[in-house]
């Protein structure tokens, strides 16, 4: 599932949690309709903390290799004038 998609899917599974929540309380359900779209909700979420970490590892990756850049931008000297800047 992609992250396009995992909001309305959130909101569908909220809905169906609470209507089996629902019918389980008044007894028209059983509990493992509670169950199993507890779990569709938590594969959901699952999908969406795993997007979270992708972006936030990815912008780690891209900060370390700017850093890098900024200290080679230093210690070299990009127009071509001799030795490396020191």
């Amino acid at each position: 599932m992609d992250e396009g998609c995992a909001g309305p899917a959130r909101i569908a599974f909220v809905a169906l949690l609470k209507q089996a929540r629902t019918r389980e309380q008044t007894g028209a359900g059983p509990r493992s309709d509670v169950e199993q779209a507890q779990a569709f909700y938590d594969a959901t979420e699952q999908t969406v903390i795993d997007a979270q970490n992708a972006l936030t590892s990815s912008l780690f990756e891209v900060g370390g290799q700017l850093r890098t850049f900024r200290m080679l931008k230093h210690s070299v000297d990009l127009r071509g004038r001799g030795s490396p800047q020191r």
